[in-house]
């Protein structure tokens, strides 16, 4: 099925009315008044009726339903003979003389043909009575038409949502939320980013929501209390701040209300276009000019939206996260450690790297207990000095204890038993070193190998003078080829005296070529220096015969390669341990002989020594360690398990030390110093630099929101500025666009002045944004709050019209009714709780379509709100919390009042007549005494209509009047409608009771209908402060019941009759209340260690009294 035909489906059933709608079958009404005799009434009976549901669908749908009726047309519809309205006119009403009376006023400018008769025969708003009768001829249905002037409610505007549906099934959709929604394409809108600015506070989960909603579109549930409102703020603010154009819409006006009041603290209202209808249009333009001249008056600030707290919640973020790393301090976070150290001072203590790290420890710290509590190990201790590879199992022991026997065999061989292990292992050293003293098994002088020595001076020079004549003897002796017979030296000396000679420059003479062409192959122009170099061979060979007698008498060996092996065994002795090699050389040539035979024996000592005897304290006795060694390891075979367990760091504290409180004390403060070596930041942040942390911030924060409202306000200015340049700019200086659209202007311009200067007959909003004043509209007030009904008047049906959509209250708003809105939108942003009651539909009792946010919810992702700001005292939220929320909201307390937050007033009421009037007198006195003490923010529930009528007979005029000025912010509702309100004090009559004879029946009204159990849940989160419970029965009176929502109002009494008050609060895990209205804060059993959450908690406990302290 086709995107259209789903839509055309949908369209089908909304066309398929019920003949119950007073729209279709105005005989179904049962509240009217009939206008020809008067228009003023006394505010009682049917007038008081019509007045008071008007009044309810005003404030919850922000719509105006009661309209006077002219003419119906009888005829039959779906085989019923009906009576349809077929004029409507908006009635404006008042009440006067002291709330007694109450005026009714037609505005015969609004009136228009019923909207059912225009879509079912193609009607226009303005046609006639003719028109009319033409419609029905043509379609050939006999009718009738009756004269009437007949008030009633009707809410005409539903039917705008089908005429808006059966346009869109007839237009080409692109993917976009809509078709998602529907389980079509996918949203393909791009992304965009918002402004990083805030203009309320806003927790981590809705900073999320932020993120998350630049990227795809969002279905965000939020528990009642969660800050939903907030939410909505923020991102119209920062959709505003990116110049987007944005639609909040709802079923309920209340919602609407709620954030125009937010963006009108904040002097921002001027750019919320909050339109309420056909029939307030001249408020609507009234309030459209108001924005014109802020506009045209404001003075740019010219400030920048500088987020220094987003760098400090950074910066403190990183603090937080390396405090919370596992490895933060020795292997384990600074939590654990803090609660390692206790109490404990770390002043006296010395530090010990060698020790385990705070991790190892906390692993190995049980078995170096036991080491140090046995008997025998805690005075034998010598089998710690050995590595882990003896220990790695019985055959490695048994092998290390047959080698350790060998090993002192050929240790009192060699030594004795009197030496220290230090003494053997320089005996074992210096046979490490004894072979430079040795050439070719010779000894070699000693003096040789002292640094810096005469003789070892003349020895390098000797090398060095020997070295060189060597190297150039090799080179020189090739010379010898050259010549075909050797020459003397005499005659060298001839030969080159000749060529020095005079003759000697006939020397190319053919005779003296002939007798050197005997003597040699060079030529004869190369002989003169082949002579000098015969020269300087002779010369060179004797004075090597000199050094070599030289070094005979040395005792040195004359060949080259043996003396280069002389002279690196003297270069390695110049980087050899000064101490060592003086001690060997102290020692007589026959000492070093005999070290150098035994050279062989020790090379085994010294491996056995380097693997085992590394960490041997030096002045013990070495065979006196190998004997403690024997008589301890057959113990370890008993223990082996637990020596596995130890690593080296381990081993070396339980041989060192005593004790294991000294033991973990030392490697608590030698983590401490290297951490603070690391970390000098942290190691000095605590609880008072935490507090003053957040606190900046929380000033920053409200320093940049004021800020933000003064960017906000300096955009506006500037577009609406861009506009009037654009006006005055000449003509050949713009591009043809421009052209196009200064023309538009300077027309819309026209029309809205014209607007502004009319006292009636004012253009509607749809109209204004079908014309050239569109550009201006968008411009000065880009943010549209429509309730649903009005978005399909209001707004062209114009895909993507809108960059941002947000629907509020969604679990309120029917699917159908939300769909246009969705439609006209790139990037959507659904806000609700699904705990919450489903859409009250009623004018339309026969359709069960379901709410936009459940069918949403299951195509669109999905975040959650769980920070509870509207309870002030857990009590007022823990039954919600637990039976419909998982206990997954987080609660912010409040200090203790000497009033409980929750009170109970049992009453041995009666029902009768679907009422309990004893009750009802109860509750009537009980607020005629908060009345009477000025209390305000009263909400009064009773859970169904006859009981709402017997409270209003019972209150006293004075008192009605009082709960009915909304200066006094009160109201008495239904449970069927209280969803959307909130108050400080609730109070409830659960009205139900035993009949006269006793009999309890089961039957409580729309808590037994399916999902009746929401209902509870909306009533228990409407509380502030208290809530006061008048009720004629208790948990025990009712059976358990299959069904959810009797069985939901059982656990709820249950759950009342439970409630004691102490005078104690509730406080999450974290919190210690130290003193009145004082608050420490753990940090580290805080649900998220996160900078945010933190701050977020701060801020609201701050506001409600607290002091507060940070526990580190």
């Amino acid at each position: 099925m086709t995107l259209q035909n789903e839509i055309q489906n949908w369209a089908q059933q909304k066309i398929t009315q019920s003949t119950k709608d007073p729209l279709v079958n105005f005989a179904c009404v049962k509240n009217s008044l009939n206008l020809k005799s008067e228009l003023k009434f006394e505010f009682k009976s049917v007038a008081r009726k019509l007045f008071l549901e008007a009044e309810d669908f005003r404030k919850n749908s922000g719509v105006e339903t009661l309209c006077f009726v002219e003419h119906l047309v009888k005829w039959h519809w779906k085989g019923e003979e009906i009576l349809t309205p077929i004029f409507l006119t908006h009635v404006s009403y008042k009440k006067v003389e002291l709330g007694n009376c109450i005026v009714f006023t037609p505005q015969p400018e609004s009136n228009f043909i019923n909207p059912f008769l225009q879509s079912i025969f193609r009607l226009q708003e303005e046609d006639t009575l003719e028109d009319v009768k033409s419609a029905f001829n043509r379609e050939g249905i006999a009718f009738e038409i009756h004269e009437t002037s007949e008030l009633a409610n009707v809410h005409p505007y539903r039917i705008n949502i089908l005429r808006e549906l059966q346009a869109m099934a007839e237009m080409e959709i692109n993917p976009s939320a809509l078709s998602q929604i529907m389980g079509h394409d996918k949203n393909e809108a791009k992304e965009f980013a918002f402004q990083e600015a805030l203009l309320t506070n806003a927790d981590a989960d809705q900073i999320k929501v932020f993120k998350t909603l630049e990227n795809e579109d969002v279905v965000l549930q939020g528990p009642p209390g969660t800050g939903k409102s907030q939410t909505i703020t923020n991102v119209l603010a920062k959709a505003l701040g990116q110049g987007c154009s944005a639609l909040l819409s709802s079923e309920k006006s209340v919602a609407l209300t709620v954030i125009y009041e937010k963006f009108k603290a904040a002097d921002l209202h001027h750019f919320l276009c909050f339109y309420k209808g056909k029939q307030h249009k001249k408020v609507f333009v009234q309030q459209l000019k108001e924005a014109w001249l802020f506009l045209e008056n404001h003075v740019e600030t010219k400030v920048s939206c500088l987020q220094i707290s987003e760098l400090e919640i950074q910066q403190l973020d990183n603090r937080l996260a390396r405090l919370n790393s596992p490895t933060a301090i020795g292997g384990m976070s600074w939590w654990n450690f803090k609660e390692l150290l206790g109490d404990r001072s770390l002043d006296e203590v010395e530090a010990d790297d060698k020790l385990p790290d705070l991790k190892d420890w906390m692993a190995c710290k049980e078995e170096i207990n036991f080491f140090l509590q046995d008997e025998f190990f805690k005075v034998h201790k010598s089998w710690a000095d050995l590595p882990l590879l003896v220990f790695e199992g019985e055959a490695q022991l048994n092998d290390f204890i047959q080698n350790l026997e060998k090993t002192k065999t050929k240790l009192e061989l060699l030594f004795g038993k009197e030496l220290s292990i230090k003494e053997v292992q320089d005996q074992i050293r210096y046979s490490d070193f004894i072979h430079l003293f040795f050439y070719d098994e010779q000894l070699i002088p000693k003096e040789l190998l002292v640094k810096e020595s005469a003789q070892q001076k003349a020895f390098y020079r000797t090398y060095n003078s020997y070295s060189k004549l060597v190297d150039e003897q090799a080179l020189l002796l090739k010379e010898r080829d050259n010549w075909k017979k050797n020459i003397s030296l005499s005659e060298i000396h001839a030969f080159i005296d000749f060529v020095e000679s005079e003759k000697g420059l006939r020397f190319s003479h053919f005779r003296v070529k002939n007798k050197l062409k005997k003597l040699t192959h060079l030529h004869y122009e190369a002989i003169p220096g082949g002579l000098q170099n015969l020269k300087r061979l002779e010369e060179v060979e004797a004075k090597l015969v000199e050094l070599k007698a030289k070094l005979r008498k040395q005792n040195l060996p004359e060949e080259i390669n043996h003396l280069r092996s002389l002279k690196n065994t003297v270069d390695r002795s110049k980087s050899t341990d000064d101490n060592v090699l003086k001690s060997i050389i102290a020692l007589t040539d026959d000492e070093r002989i005999d070290l150098h035979k035994k050279s062989g024996e020790y090379r085994d000592l010294r491996q056995f020594f380097r693997n085992y005897f590394q960490v041997v304290e030096n002045d013990k006795n070495c065979i006196a360690h190998c004997d403690e060694l024997l008589q301890t390891l057959p113990f370890c075979f008993t223990v082996l398990p637990r020596i596995q367990r130890l690593d080296k760091a381990a081993k070396y504290a339980y041989k060192h030390y005593e004790n294991l409180e000294g033991i973990e004390l030392r490697v608590v403060k030698t983590a401490w110093l290297k951490f603070k070596h690391l970390n000098p930041d942290l190691a000095q942040f605590d609880g008072e630099d935490l507090n003053q942390s957040l606190q900046r911030i929380t000033e920053h924060i409200a320093e940049e929101q004021h800020t933000f409202t003064e960017v906000l306000k300096d955009k506006q200015k500037a577009k609406f500025e861009a506009f009037n340049n654009l006006l005055s700019t000449p003509a050949a200086k713009l591009s043809e666009e421009e052209k196009v659209l200064k023309r538009e202007l300077r027309i819309g311009k026209k029309i809205l002045i014209n607007e502004f200067g009319k006292t009636r007959r004012h253009k509607s909003l749809l109209e204004l944004m079908t014309s050239e004043a569109r550009h201006w509209m968008k411009a000065i007030q880009p943010i549209f709050l429509l309730n649903t009904f009005q978005v399909a008047d209001t707004l062209p049906l114009e895909q993507n019209l809108l960059d941002l959509l947000v629907l509020d209250e969604a679990s309120q708003i029917p699917f159908t009714h939300a769909l246009g809105s969705v439609f006209r939108a790139k990037r959507c942003l659904i806000t609700g709780d699904s705990q919450q009651m489903s859409p009250s539909m009623y004018f339309e009792r026969d359709t069960e379509e379901g709410d936009i946010l459940h069918h949403a919810s299951f195509q669109l992702k999905s975040l959650h709100l769980k920070h509870h700001y509207r309870s002030k005292h857990s009590e007022l939220i823990t039954f919600s919390n637990r039976h419909f929320y998982a206990n997954e909201l987080q609660v912010f307390p409040s200090p203790a009042t000497k009033v409980p937050a929750i009170e109970v007033v049992d009453l041995v009421g009666a029902m009768m007549e679907k009422g309990n009037k004893i009750e009802a007198q109860a509750l009537a006195e009980y607020v005629g005494k908060l009345i009477a003490a000025g209390q305000k923010d009263l909400g009064i529930v009773c859970f169904n209509e006859k009981q709402l009528k017997l409270l209003y007979k019972t209150f006293t005029p004075e008192q009605l009047i009082y709960l009915e000025d909304e200066a006094n912010n009160c109201f008495i509702k239904t449970l069927e409608k209280v969803q959307g309100d909130e108050c400080r004090h609730l109070i409830i009559s659960t009205t139900y009771a035993p009949n006269k004879d006793g009999e309890f029946a089961m039957r409580f009204g729309p808590l037994n209908k399916v999902g009746g159990e929401k209902r509870l849940n909306v009533l228990m989160t409407r509380a502030q402060e208290r809530i006061t419970c008048f009720r004629s029965f208790a948990a025990k009176d009712m059976k358990l019941s299959t069904n959810t929502g009797v069985e939901t109002l059982r656990k709820l009494m249950t759950y009342l009759e439970a409630y004691k008050y102490d005078g104690n609060i509730q406080l999450a895990e974290y919190l210690e209340q130290t003193a009145d209205n004082t608050l420490c804060v753990d940090v580290k059993k805080t649900a998220h260690l996160d900078s945010r959450e933190l701050l977020t908690q701060h801020t609201v406990l701050s506001a409600r009294g607290w002091s507060l302290s940070y526990r580190l």
